[in-house]
């Protein structure tokens, strides 16, 4: 089975050349990683080869077929594609659904789908997760999923981008197990930014530059990923928000139990713990989305006196999916709609802002929605937007997820100029390359969230 582009160029509707003319065969096994900067095609090359995207010239052939006259249900047995965005990926209430149905697309034998599901569920430890609505699952717990759903597909080409966003280390080892296994037998062609995780058995390394698609050798820095806390906080904190004797559960199962703690401020933390313990839920209380026992207060005013209206204004939450975010048509609208919600309107200026938009390459898509931009530059424009509000307290749902190297570094650019302006940030982050950025780090274990000393080992990665 052979799948490759010949001359294809691909352009989206009012934007600039995005592909041009591109020709090539990918090998009928192994792995082949596909790289580039943030907006440069990664994505789009995937849902092209994917069937999802009709190039704007040229073709993508699967077997000397073009892939758009394949029917949808026949591709899927031969293309398998995970998109950057899971949340997608899913059109029912609970994983069992999703599964059952896409069985019955494949023509499965009625009596057979429940016996496949369940040796589906057992074989990726779903048990918990498969009947749980998808409204209700984290990140990691839907990538997770769907990366079960995708490898039980048993295509000949699996199209994975950025499989490991949101993953804890035990699943990031767990999906690396997977794909060593299965690239003997079959074409896994990734788009991904974390090149290490790919480091020792990836068999071909493409580059989306300039419109091509080229060949090239990376090279790795020896950077081991750090396991124990390097910082911690001083004894005196300034803290705007609190909260004592903290307790949520999920479905009946604690996440969160009594925990008390003070929120830094001028100080950046990252939020430890693996996939479903509590991270993003932690968040959505503290932003009164969740409900919660206990006591949360701003400014030592609970928050049960001051409106969700105000309660947002002084506590920001930046989204885990991009698109959450988003309230208006265009880039250059949201960020304009930030500035009048600005706490520092006279450091955010028209300037200050421009200059912020070149540094992240955002010239070209200022007038795109924000919708239809890549998942890397949504993340941008989102981390921009939330720094031209510069509440005093700022909390990061994986916002570094999708970005590029020279991105993440004008990203912690940006939140230590947020730290100077005095907001206190807390970050779930599983990019532990990024821990000496962390001025101390909070981990929800076993139902505890706990500050852990400098020297520690965090849990999630170091057993």
């Amino acid at each position: 089975m052979d799948l490759e582009i010949q001359n294809l160029t691909f352009t989206y509707p009012t934007q600039p050349l995005l592909l041009e003319n591109i020709t090539y065969r990918f090998p009928s096994t192994g792995l082949t990683v596909i790289a580039g900067q943030n907006g440069s095609g990664k994505s789009t090359l995937l849902q092209l080869l994917a069937g999802i995207l009709a190039p704007s010239s040229g073709k993508v052939q699967l077997n000397h077929q073009d892939v758009s006259l394949i029917v949808p249900a026949a591709r899927v047995q031969h293309l398998a594609y995970l998109p950057q965005n899971t949340r997608h990926f899913f059109t029912f209430k609970t994983g069992r659904e999703q599964l059952s149905f896409m069985l019955e697309n494949l023509q499965t034998p009625s009596d057979q789908i429940p016996k496949i599901i369940h040796q589906i569920v057992a074989e990726n430890s779903l048990e918990y997760l498969v009947d749980q609505p998808i409204t209700t699952l984290s990140g990691g717990e839907l990538q997770q999923m769907a990366l079960a759903m995708i490898f039980s597909l048993d295509p000949e080409y699996l199209l994975l981008d950025e499989p490991f966003a949101n993953l804890d280390h035990d699943h990031q080892l767990q999906l690396i197990h997977m794909l060593k296994s299965k690239k003997n037998n079959t074409a896994i062609i990734v788009a991904d930014h974390q090149l290490q995780y790919y480091q020792d058995f990836a068999d071909s390394w493409l580059n989306v530059t300039v419109h091509k698609l080229q060949s090239f050798n990376p090279s790795f820095q020896n950077s081991p990923t750090v396991s124990r806390v390097t910082a911690g906080l001083p004894v005196s904190i300034s803290s705007r928000l609190q909260w004592q004797k903290l307790t949520f559960s999920q479905a009946g199962r604690p996440l969160v139990v009594e925990s008390t703690f003070q929120l830094p401020q001028r100080m950046v933390g990252l939020l430890a713990g693996k996939n479903g313990s509590g991270k993003s839920t932690l968040l959505n209380v503290l932003t009164k989305q969740y409900p919660y026992s206990g006591q949360i207060t701003f400014d030592q005013q609970n928050e049960q006196r001051i409106s969700i209206r105000k309660w947002i204004q002084h506590i920001t939450l930046g989204f885990q999916n991009s698109e959450d975010q988003f309230i208006k048509t265009t880039v250059r609208e949201e960020l304009q709609s930030a500035q009048q919600a600005s706490y520092h309107p006279n450091f955010w200026t028209n300037l200050q802002i421009s200059s912020w938009v070149q540094k992240f390459n955002l010239q070209s898509i200022i007038d795109e929605s924000p919708y239809f931009i890549s998942g890397g530059q949504q993340k941008k424009v989102q981390l921009l937007i939330l720094a031209i509000i510069s509440s005093p307290v700022i909390l990061l749902d994986e916002i570094l997820t999708g970005l590029d190297h020279a991105s993440v570094a004008l990203a912690w650019d940006l939140i230590e100029m947020l730290t100077q302006l005095g907001c206190g940030i807390l970050i779930i982050d599983h990019q532990f390359q990024s821990f000496k950025h962390y001025d101390y780090v909070l981990e929800i274990h076993d139902s505890h969230l706990q500050l852990l000393p400098k020297g520690e080992s965090l849990n999630e990665i170091d057993h």
